[in-house]
């Protein structure tokens, strides 16, 4: 965030219907919500703010005498006024609010993806209730929208908001993400990504760690008789958005190596191509002894695969899912809490909101947990 309130940015209108004292001391409440919390910050004399603006000294002294009457500024023996510690509290009031920015209408995200993102919008709206905070859904922009539509939006909203929530990309194309790639250059307020992160140093991330609940996950092969593993992946083509679960693939081959398994392929499946791509996997004659999956959705299409050329699982092939998303009490899986993940990333905003964000508060990252199905109970 600025370290200072940035005159270049009150523009007063002189044809606007609104006083200018008004609009000054708008444009001033804006500046002071940017601030970074608790940060001595003073403001240049009204003399000096007249000149440099064209404004009567009258004009620069009533909005400033409203800053006082609003307890956002105080004045010192000096007769200087410096900002209060508590002006942002006070700007945003008793119930703050936090945005949550989607890439599509709520509603579509539902239908499309309920089972996925049903958990995330219990946590966020569960934690901002017991919190007292609002939590309100934003429409970002088109990915076609231009630079001064996304403006636009970034004024339209973010004044009112204490943080903003990333609960994804927001459309990644050839040539990149300029939707979020221009929404993360405003820094005026904190913003948070969920299950993944961004190359911006002001921008905090909450996501699962998998190492936990692979090392758990591969102990348990490895003392039921399974030697060699495979393991399927997805392909991820997001350039600023950095799912976390695009690096599931690796995390799996290192857990495996670290608990003395032999990881003999890792293959980042491709959806047009999937079906025959199992087909392979599952037909070749060094076929391994267990198949780490993406997902639980990708180990129920491998299952059903498997299930027509007569594999069975787990006697012929044990089978590894992960995310835990199917209610299937069969599919061994890995644990992660959605809802955890969410409720902490509402923490962090309000975190960064209050004290600054830092290295020490920037990240926070959650354990996985392994959970045990009968698709790795293989007979030793």
């Amino acid at each position: 965030m600025e370290s200072n309130i940035d005159y270049r940015k009150l523009n007063p209108d002189r044809k606007s219907g609104e006083p200018l004292h008004l609009q000054l001391h708008h444009s001033l409440v804006r500046e002071i919500r940017s601030l970074p919390p608790n940060r001595h910050v003073a403001l240049m004399s009204e003399r000096e703010l007249a000149l440099q603006l064209k404004l009567s000294r009258r004009t620069t002294h009533r909005a400033y005498e409203q800053l006082i009457a609003d307890r956002l500024v105080r004045r010192m023996p000096d007769k200087s006024l410096v900002v209060r510690s508590d002006a942002r509290t006070r700007i945003t009031g008793a119930y703050p609010v936090i945005g949550v920015l989607i890439a599509m209408d709520i509603v579509k995200l539902m239908e499309q993806d309920n089972r996925r993102i049903v958990p995330y919008l219990e946590g966020l709206i569960g934690r901002s209730s017991q919190r007292k905070i609002s939590c309100i859904m934003l429409r970002a922009p088109d990915p076609s929208a231009s630079s001064d539509e996304i403006e636009a939006f970034a004024a339209e909203h973010f004044p009112r908001l204490c943080g903003l929530i990333h609960l994804g990309g927001l459309g990644e194309n050839s040539s990149g993400d300029p939707v979020l790639e221009q929404i993360l250059r405003h820094t005026e307020i904190p913003q948070v990504c969920i299950s993944g992160n961004v190359p911006n140093v002001n921008t905090g991330s909450v996501y699962a760690d998998p190492a936990a609940g692979l090392d758990e996950l591969c102990r348990t092969l490895k003392e039921r008789g399974c030697r060699s593993a495979g393991v399927i992946g997805n392909q991820f083509f997001t350039r600023i958005f950095h799912y976390v679960a695009s690096d599931r693939p690796d995390a799996m081959q290192e857990a495996l190596k670290r608990n003395g398994l032999e990881c003999r392929y890792v293959i980042r499946a491709v959806r047009s191509t999937f079906r025959e791509q199992i087909t392979a996997i599952l037909t070749a004659p060094d076929r391994p002894d267990v198949l780490l999956c993406h997902d639980d959705r990708m180990a129920h299409q491998v299952m059903e695969e498997a299930a027509r050329l007569g594999i069975a699982v787990p006697d012929d092939l044990a089978l590894a899912g992960y995310d835990c998303k199917q209610d299937d009490s069969f599919l061994a899986s890995i644990f992660t809490d959605p809802r955890r993940i969410a409720e902490n990333a509402v923490d962090m905003v309000m975190e960064h909101f209050e004290n600054g964000i830092s290295e020490k508060n920037r990240v926070k990252v959650l354990a996985t947990s392994f959970s045990d199905g009968p698709s790795i109970r293989r007979e030793k």
